[in-house]
């Protein structure tokens, strides 16, 4: 020790034992921080999933104030911003509303809005005076197991088509005609035909009550090219009661003999949707632990948004119950994570013998508005903040604190890269954790944009659980000694990660779609483009390889905008032409590639 003249003084026995006992409490209090604290865990889910954060719907009260939680955090652990405090906003939709535009009639009587009539959030502003034609569930279907044309005996062109929404087998969980009864894919195929406005009715075997469908968004604000409103029964009734039929005694014939019942309505019906869509920003919330020198990242994120209050279309499991959605689970377990894993490692990087301590700068980032699907994370990646190359990997946390009996953790992503595999093997070796593995980059998160962009993605989750997207995923089902121990595993995975000279290998692992698998017949073998609903057409954000659509010479940043001639106006229009292809057919796409519309010949 020195004085103020710099001369060297020698401090007696007792003192420097003093001066080293308070340089080891020091230490032990720092090394002790750089733990995972159960505490602080639950105390950001507790808050997080308190009903006066609302839920935490995206675009309202309560996302905001958890952006701010999250954003006071990020700033207490000391946490650079490289954003305008922390946040990355962008807008989302957060009301419909139908205005006093709409309007319904048939002659000199005229029809209420909300009582006998509303326009569907996906319906054109447009309006149409015509004739009408009744096409029962509204198919045109014709495959091996069904052969089933409403449109084969009646002409629609330039009318209003009336159609049961469903399908003749909702009793059914397995129904053959399930595919075919999305109200998007009934407004295409009507269209295809030539239809000019469809007018929906919810029959018995769906609404006993003869209530108007709820006006919900659907997660994309594409629009039809034609009205398209619901009406009740009892109107529809009324338009048909010069046939001598009812729509009850039509709807059961149909579901008893499965075939066309298709008439011509002696009536000429006015009317005039207009929807109106509301948006509300929301935000990102991004804090960078920096590495001197170094201009490489890796993401470290889990979206903080939830349900809101849940209600019809909100993706809640209980759509009839209006309440506070907690998301305890879903996803404030995973924000803490994240919070709890900023904190260790910047206290690891304070402690830390070597400078600099990590090889890799860190972005911890919480999105917004994944659950209406993935929009902050595809936001991100399409307006990075930092160059995108430059991050070499993206961990996810998504659902981390409900642990089934055999103490599973969900692996995705492992794929990705060539080293993920023996990482997660050598760090969970020793630990009594049961480790799912897929290797599979896509999935219903938001680590998907990441590895549409040939990120290395690995994505953690305890999984589904009874109280999935319910009121009743609240702080007193979470296991927090848990979280805590598998937050642990997280750290040391993370840390010897940005701690290497090397970055993971990218590899590609699984086809890059969302829902192509499973529920068609036929893939193309590509990954749609997210939140890109302002451009026409599909976007590519990736092709599988050796799949139909890379030896047909589709690539990423192409456009689809037509299968064999018939127009893709969004990714739902592309899902219904998808949905008529059969394996071994040979079909033509028209894409846009740069300013020029080429056409690509797919086997399938």
């Amino acid at each position: 020790m020195r004085n103020q003249n710099n001369n060297i003084i020698i401090l007696p026995h007792f003192e420097r034992l003093s001066v080293i006992f308070i340089f080891y409490i020091i230490f032990c209090i720092n090394l002790n921080s750089q733990e995972i604290r159960i505490d602080d865990l639950k105390k950001h889910i507790e808050i997080l999933s308190s009903d006066e954060f609302q839920g935490r719907k995206a675009g309202e009260k309560g996302a905001d104030l958890a952006a701010e939680y999250i954003r006071k955090q990020f700033k207490e652990i000391g946490l650079v911003p490289i954003t305008n405090e922390y946040f990355q906003c962008f807008n989302v939709i957060s009301e419909i509303q139908a205005t006093d535009k709409n309007q319904l009639k048939l002659k000199d009587t005229s029809f209420k809005l909300y009582k006998d009539f509303i326009p569907l959030s996906f319906s054109s502003n447009s309006s149409l005076k015509s004739e009408a034609v009744f096409v029962g569930y509204g198919f045109d279907i014709k495959t091996k197991n069904i052969e089933w044309n409403d449109f084969s005996n009646v002409n629609v062109k330039g009318k209003w088509v009336i159609m049961l929404l469903g399908h003749p087998e909702l009793e059914k969980s397995d129904s053959k005609f399930t595919n075919y009864s999305d109200a998007r894919l009934k407004v295409l195929t009507a269209q295809d035909k030539g239809a000019k406005g469809i007018i929906f009715i919810a029959g018995v075997s769906l609404n006993k009550k003869d209530e108007l469908i709820s006006m919900v968004f659907d997660k994309s604000d594409t629009r039809a090219d034609i009205p398209v409103i619901n009406i009740t029964r009892a109107v529809a009734n009324y338009f048909i009661s010069d046939t001598n039929k009812t729509i009850e005694k039509l709807e059961s014939d149909l579901n008893k003999i499965q075939k066309p019942l298709s008439f011509e309505i002696p009536v000429t019906l006015e009317a005039t949707a207009d929807v109106v869509f509301k948006k509300s920003p929301t935000c990102n919330v991004i804090g960078m632990l920096p590495c001197q020198g170094s201009d490489e990242y890796i993401v470290v994120g889990a979206h903080y948004d939830h349900l809101g209050l849940g209600g019809m279309g909100s993706g809640s499991r209980k759509p009839d119950t209006i309440a506070v959605h907690h998301g305890a689970d879903d996803n404030a377990s995973g924000v803490s994570a994240v919070i709890e894993l900023a904190r260790s490692l910047k206290t690891y990087e304070m402690l830390s013998s070597h400078f600099p301590a990590f090889k890799k700068n860190i972005l911890f980032v919480t999105f917004s508005a994944e659950e209406i699907g993935i929009l902050g994370s595809t936001y991100f990646v399409k307006n990075s903040p930092v160059d995108l190359k430059k991050i070499k990997a993206m961990f996810n946390f998504d659902m981390l604190g409900r642990f089934k009996d055999d103490r599973t953790i969900l692996v995705g992503g492992v794929g990705t890269s060539a080293e993920a595999d023996s990482l997660l093997d050598f760090h969970f070796k020793d630990s009594n954790f049961k480790i799912s593995k897929s290797n599979q980059g896509f999935g219903p998160s938001d680590h998907a944009p990441f590895y549409a962009e040939n990120i290395p993605v690995i994505f953690f989750s305890t999984g589904p659980h009874e109280d999935y997207h319910k009121p009743e995923d609240d702080i007193s089902k979470i296991n927090i000694e848990g979280e805590k121990e598998i937050v642990k595993h997280f750290f040391n995975i993370i840390l010897d990660v940005v701690k290497s000279e090397k970055n993971l290998t990218f590899r590609e692992a699984g086809p890059k779609t969302r829902s192509e698998k499973g529920r068609y017949k036929v893939t193309l073998g590509f990954m749609p483009e997210f939140g890109d609903s302002d451009k026409p057409g599909v976007g590519v954000s990736g092709v599988t390889k050796d799949s139909p659509a890379e030896m047909g010479g589709l690539v990423k940043g192409d456009r689809i905008i037509a299968i064999d001639g018939k127009k893709v106006k969004d990714i739902y229009e592309y899902m219904a032409r998808l949905n008529k292809l059969e394996p071994g057919q040979t079909i033509n796409i028209d894409v846009l590639r740069g300013d020029k519309v080429i056409v690509l010949i797919i086997h399938l």
